[in-house]
């Protein structure tokens, strides 16, 4: 459609163009032999039959006001060209005359004097048949057709070969299913625009699949961890029904309050897990030290020592899980004392907290913080546990944009939590230390 709105300007344009062209070599052709036989007019040098080369087929008349022919190229005087004369503020006119459909004249009438009687010089010859009729724009719709039908077709083939790329990335995502995540599309390299597409689709599709296979492992490990305490208690349950008269009710019931207790603690920490991928929490600013000083309160063997104004945007609920957990696992493992440190780092802020247990063996620091994983040390000093509680911790601080790490330390564990500060100065202060660039 397009294409043929551009073609019909063309030729438009063309048809204006070829016809301008043409009344323009005409015209003046005529003109100039108009105004030579009016010159003569005036010098009286006009003679009765005015001669006309034999390859010229103009027809030279010159009329008086009354409309007598006072001489002319023919042999025959006849009647005047036409009776159309030049106003006196112009003394040319140009126009086309038609006898008959086919017959069709341009003239170019000059008024030989400025006086309103003065005598009219006529000099015509037969119109070209392109200025006649429609026979031009026949014409350039001849040429338009086939050209129009020749790049409609090199449009379409120049379009399915530039587009087959995105038809072979589009059958290769089709073939692509929630079981089978492993396929990829086909990266061409005739195109710098649908390599980059079918790249970035590839980047999406490994992260999709990361994200599946993560998902997958999870409800495997869920099941897996929330299996066995089912089974315990299921066990301890039936065993108490089949030997009812010597079975002691009070341990069965503290023995299925546990593991009653330890598959809440686990459906909390889902819950937990859920809301962390669900949703983005509310963000204000939060004092680490503040926060960290609160929550060491409820165990007296926890030291903190708390730069002041240490801030951070950060949801406060969230933030005091991390630290909750942080701080109940240094507990855990801790012999006798438990740091807790707050301090700026840069841009940064970091809050560690140290304790003086047995620590974490090297090889095992990024491990404790996989979902369900617990060391023996831990299974021995809590056996309730969830294997959760670091997982979600590292989860939440992410989260915020920073990093939680088991870091180096002389003796037990050191975990060091690091958020982006909270910039509180004041905007001039910032404009002079970072000028904006040029």
């Amino acid at each position: 459609m397009l294409a043929a709105l551009l073609f019909l300007l063309a030729a438009t344009a063309a048809d204006q163009f070829i016809r301008y062209s043409l009344e323009r070599d005409n015209y003046q052709e005529l003109q100039r032999t108009s105004l030579n036989w009016a010159s003569r007019y005036r010098e009286g040098t006009l003679p009765a039959r005015i001669p006309t080369e034999e390859s010229d087929p103009s027809i030279v008349q010159v009329v008086n006001v009354g409309g007598e022919v006072l001489g002319t190229s023919e042999s025959d005087p006849g009647r005047p060209l036409s009776t159309l004369r030049p106003p006196l503020g112009n003394r040319v006119e140009n126009f086309i005359q038609c006898r008959t459909e086919n017959d069709c004249l341009m003239i170019s009438a000059v008024r030989a004097e400025a006086a309103e009687n003065s005598v009219v010089v006529y000099t015509a010859r037969s119109a070209p048949a392109l200025l006649t009729g429609h026979t031009l724009e026949y014409t350039l719709l001849l040429l338009c057709l086939p050209l129009l039908a020749l790049f409609s077709w090199v449009t379409w083939v120049m379009t399915g070969r530039t587009l087959r790329p995105v038809e072979e990335i589009r059958a290769r995502i089709a073939e692509i299913t929630a079981s089978d995540l492993g396929l990829r599309v086909p990266v061409p390299t005739s195109s710098r625009e649908f390599a980059a597409l079918a790249t970035t689709s590839n980047d999406t599709l490994s992260r999709l699949e990361k994200s599946v296979e993560e998902q997958r492992r999870f409800a495997s490990d869920v099941a897996h961890e929330l299996r066995n305490p089912i089974a315990g208690l299921s066990l301890q349950l039936e065993e108490a029904l089949m030997d009812r008269e010597d079975t002691d009710p009070w341990p069965v019931i503290e023995s299925s309050l546990t593991a009653a207790e330890r598959l809440s603690a686990i459906v909390d920490d889902l819950l937990t897990i859920a809301r962390l991928q669900s949703r983005s929490p509310k963000m204000e600013p939060i004092d680490l030290g503040d926060l960290a000083t609160a929550r060491a309160l409820n165990y007296p063997q926890i030291r903190v020592e708390a730069e002041p104004g240490v801030l951070v945007v950060g949801n406060r609920i969230r933030l005091t899980r991390l630290l909750a957990n942080l701080l109940n696992n240094a507990v855990r493992h801790a012999d006798s004392r438990i740091e807790v440190e707050v301090r700026r780092e840069g841009d940064l802020a970091l809050l560690a907290v140290t304790d003086d247990g047995a620590g974490v063996a090297e090889a095992d620091r990024e491990k404790i913080f996989e979902r369900f994983v617990r060391l023996e040390e831990s299974k021995e000093r809590d056996p309730g546990g969830t294997g959760l509680g670091l997982s979600i911790s590292r989860e939440i601080a992410e989260e915020h944009g920073g990093g939680l790490v088991l870091a180096d330390s002389d003796r037990g564990a050191r975990f060091e939590l690091r958020l982006p500060l909270l910039d509180t100065s004041d905007p001039a202060e910032r404009e002079a230390d970072h000028p904006p660039r040029e």
